[in-house]
């Protein structure tokens, strides 16, 4: 059964004398899936009730409506079909003289079956028919003296004293979010109560996170370590990207948590390691543990001493630090947390101070912004990639000169070049000049002699009304940017010129921050793969820069040859260079339940349950999913027999990348077909035999198995 969640947005009707009043409701309703439930028709049950969440029902009424296609219905509490309660309308209700509560229930088959979604208390009184309901309004009071003028406000002085109150911070993060190590992305999200068991998990929606916070029945496997499972924290949440999912060791399972729209720089990173593979942060990131389960972890700033994670509170690790583990003989330790630009939280607080008590008054704010004009900010806009907005291309002949470039605003300009002519010397020049003066153009050189591999960055400032010229020499422009300076000015009453300084200077910083980033990036696209690989880089920081999944495909990783990569860049598998000896698969005329799954993600399951299940051949010899379990290759332990699809995926890579190790001609699978037959895949190089008609052969008979891992 489809699932609903919904979002509220009360509004009180300002309609004072009209009759009937009301109070305007919206709802956006949602399916499990987290899709909008679109052109549906819906029976809503509203009741207002007094004292509490459980106290008697003032008013009970109903409503029919019918969602739009972005899955929002509207209606008026008070103005629905009457069935019950103490009252008979709105206006007897004496608004003043309790607390009351709005509980929604809702019929989505429209049959007149009512699911209960939840009761919330009206945090505010519905005004109008308070004062409609409390009884006559008294006689207009005299004229009051004027008042004295309100001073501007000084935004300055204003966001220095927000910016320095942590209580302030963490009162309103579910607003502005960013401030809370255990909830960077602010608490202002759509609740998510569901179950789900093993053929169902919970899927997060595209361009949404989820903050997993309660767990019952069971322990949750995420599906980037899966079949690995973990526990909930009391104290922290367990945060999943997009397109992640949660399944189950037990079925069902019931979970709560909330969906919050995804910020950019940040990556929930749920993944293991082992005493030879430690995690490194990277370059120009901060990483925030949450949880650890296996054994202790070991930072690279104290080894070989280990710590343990706090119950309230993230283990925090900067640029290039690492985290290994306790654990020997390859025993893996698995781990969660986040990923965060290294400024993530830059405003979050001066010196990090606590105050048990906010130290903004919040009638004073609110006079300064009433008698405010107006303010000032700086800060950098969205960047643009000029080559293909402006009409360039990647060019290679001698010699180049692009079309003009026109800037209105301050900003900075980035970008790469690289040589390509051994016998030439190479240069670029760049030309800056004003629109609005006849000064001098500025011209900048940059020289490549006759070194075809020499890499050059461009970094130049530029100021409002200027053009730029480029001409090129024997050299490629390969990327070029621009960074806008987005300036509100401010006014007189709120300039203030050592903050405007430091401003400029955390500018300034940014743009150090950025400079760095981009040449960090620009020698990986240059590196070759597998270096960058065997330094450690992450796969994900291989992938940002644009080197694509099939250019990584085939590179040793692990133990292994990387032959598949999921949609976050984190995970994925690798398979063994080897190959095994001619092997039964087992079971023969025997069934073995919970083998259905051919997806990726599932082999290891598979294999789980084939040995369990006392799997024996006719030879007495070893099973096929026996040996992938017993397999070890360079420290590496957790191997298993791939799934169809798994499989599918290792053999188009071998024969894509040529993986001459690879000489077998067939392979088993770890899924079955039937009590005596089992899945197997031709190799059939230059193109394998899948995704044809799952080709399957006797369980007793003999083909090569495949040990696989995911990392």
């Amino acid at each position: 059964m489809k699932k609903l969640l919904y979002t509220l947005f009360i509004i009180p009707l300002i309609a004072l004398g009209q009759v009937p009043q009301g109070v305007n409701y919206q709802a956006v309703a949602y399916d499990s899936d987290g899709f909008e439930l679109s052109n549906k028709e819906v029976g809503v049950r509203i009741s207002i009730v007094e004292g509490s969440a459980f106290g008697t029902p003032q008013l009970v009424e109903e409503h029919d409506v019918i969602t739009t296609e972005q899955g929002l219905f509207s209606l008026i509490i008070g103005q629905g079909a009457l069935l019950g309660g103490e009252v008979a309308s709105l206006l007897d209700i004496p608004w003043g003289s309790n607390t009351y509560f709005l509980k929604i229930e809702l019929d989505i088959e429209n049959n007149g079956s009512y699911m209960d979604f939840g009761t919330q208390q009206f945090m505010s009184v519905p005004y109008a028919l308070y004062a409609e309901s409390s009884g006559a309004v008294g006689p207009e009071g005299p004229q009051g003296p004027p008042g004295e003028p309100a001073d501007p406000v000084d935004y300055d002085s204003l966001a220095n004293m927000i910016s320095l109150d942590s209580t302030f911070l963490a009162s309103v993060s579910g607003g502005i979010g960013g401030c809370n190590f255990l909830y960077p992305e602010g608490i202002n999200g759509m609740a998510v109560t569901g179950y789900v068991d093993d053929a169902n998990p919970y899927i997060v929606p595209s361009g949404k996170r989820f903050y997993l916070l309660t767990w019952r029945n069971g322990d949750f496997i995420p599906s980037s370590i899966a079949p690995v499972y973990m526990s909930t924290s009391s104290a922290k949440p367990f945060i999943l990207n997009s397109g992640e999912s949660l399944s189950t060791t037990e079925t069902p399972s019931y979970f709560n948590g909330f969906l919050v729209d995804e910020t950019t720089g940040l990556q929930s990173i749920t993944g293991s390691i082992d005493d030879a593979n430690p995690y490194v942060v990277p370059f120009g990131k901060r990483f925030y543990l949450l949880t650890w389960k296996n054994g202790d972890f070991i930072p690279s700033s104290l080894a070989p001493e280990y710590m343990s994670t706090s119950g309230d509170k993230p283990f925090i690790l900067n640029s290039g630090e690492s985290l290994s583990t306790n654990q020997t003989n390859g025993l893996l330790s698995f781990f969660h947390g986040y990923l965060v630009d290294e400024d993530y939280f830059a405003g979050c607080g001066g010196d990090g101070s606590s105050s048990s008590a906010s130290a903004v008054d919040s009638a004073m704010v609110a006079d300064m912004i009433a008698a405010s004009d107006g303010g000032g900010n700086l800060a950098f806009g969205e960047y643009q990639n000029l080559l293909p907005d402006m009409g360039f291309e990647y060019s290679s002949s001698n010699s180049k000169t692009w079309d003009t470039l026109y800037f209105e605003k301050d900003g900075m300009l980035f970008g790469d070049l690289s040589g390509y002519n051994s016998s030439s010397n190479g240069s670029t020049t760049i030309k800056i000049g004003s629109t609005t003066t006849n000064s001098i153009p500025l011209q900048v050189s940059i020289d490549f002699g006759n070194n075809s591999s020499a890499k050059k960055i461009i970094s130049l400032p530029i100021k409002r009304d200027s053009y730029v010229i480029i001409t090129q020499y024997f050299n490629n422009l390969q990327n070029l940017y621009w960074i806008p300076l987005e300036i509100n000015p401010p006014t007189s009453n709120s300039s203030n010129f050592d903050n405007m300084l430091a401003e400029m200077q955390e500018q300034i910083n940014a743009l150090d921050s950025i400079t760095t980033l981009f040449e960090y990036k620009l020698e990986l696209m240059h590196r070759p793969i597998q270096e960058s690989l065997d330094s450690g880089i992450p796969i994900y920081d291989l992938l940002s820069v644009g080197i694509s999944r099939n250019e990584i495909y085939g590179s040793n990783y692990q133990g292994g040859f990387i032959f598949y990569i999921d949609t976050t860049g984190h995970h994925g598998l690798v398979a063994s260079f080897e190959q095994s000896i001619y092997l039964e698969w087992g079971c023969h005329n025997h069934n073995v339940p919970n083998l259905d799954n051919t997806q990726v993600g599932y082999g290891f399951q598979n294999t789980l349950a084939i040995v369990e299940h006392g799997c024996e051949t006719e030879d007495g010899g070893i099973t096929a999913a026996q040996f992938t379990l017993d397999y070890q290759s360079n420290g590496y332990t957790d191997w298993y027999l791939p799934s169809i699809d798994e499989l599918d995926h290792a053999l188009t890579c071998i024969c894509d990348n040529s993986i001459q190790s690879h000489t077998a001609s067939s392979f088993w699978s770890s899924n079955e077909d039937s009590y005596n037959n089992a899945f197997m895949r031709y190799t059939g190089c230059p193109i394998p035999t899948v995704n044809l008609s799952n080709p399957s052969d006797n369980k007793n008979g003999y083909r090569w198995a495949l040990p696989i891992r995911s990392f």
